[in-house]
């Protein structure tokens, strides 16, 4: 019977493996659309944040597994919660194995240094816990400051390159700018993904 049961729980990780793999295939299908006449960044942040937190908690459940022998229970799962930041270090931390290969070694460098990266995983996160509904919360008054989530993914696509230069000429702000912007951000965050 807990032979079936973990058959079962594998299954399960193996869909949800899958969700999170299509979650994030389309939102950085989606993100790549986003130029000068397509600044919908709601979509790509909704798809993005589902499925970095999916992908994340099936690394644990996986690591997990393997190190205790057993998956995690919901009351472990619950604790994990919804928070990017704190699942990719929890990951960095307790569950990232096979550092003394050299590759293994420079991947984890480049999740714990990499600034862009850790701007992209803040705003997704962010997106997740307080950003979905900005509009609806300015209209609402909140007492606490909002996320302006697409104001936030445009500060750090200005960190990335400079816009400036195409101002004065819109075609190449739409046909050159946008695109290699979100190549280097959808770059970055398709390294923590593989």
């Amino acid at each position: 019977m807990v032979a079936e049961h973990d058959t079962v729980r594998f299954l399960c990780l193996l869909d949800e493996l899958e969700t999170s793999r299509e979650l994030l295939k389309s939102g950085f299908g989606h993100l790549q659309e986003i130029d000068t006449e397509n600044t919908f960044y709601h979509l790509p942040h909704q798809l993005l944040a589902s499925g970095f937190e999916r992908l994340m908690k099936c690394y644990i459940a996986v690591v997990r597994k393997g190190r205790d022998g057993a998956y995690p229970d919901r009351a472990a799962m619950k604790l994990l919660g919804h928070d990017l930041e704190s699942l990719l270090k929890t990951i960095c931390t307790e569950h990232y194995g096979g550092t003394q290969r050299a590759l293994v070694q420079q991947d984890l460098e480049f999740i714990a240094t990499d600034r862009v990266l850790e701007d992209c995983v803040r705003i997704l996160s962010q997106f997740g816990k307080m950003g979905r509904y900005y509009n609806l919360d300015v209209v609402a008054g909140v007492r606490h400051k909002p996320m302006d989530p697409k104001g936030e993914w445009e500060a750090l696509e200005y960190r990335v390159e400079d816009r400036t230069p195409y101002l004065s000429d819109m075609e190449r702000l739409h046909r050159d700018y946008y695109p290699r912007v979100n190549r280097a951000l959808i770059a970055r965050m398709e390294r923590l993904v593989v």
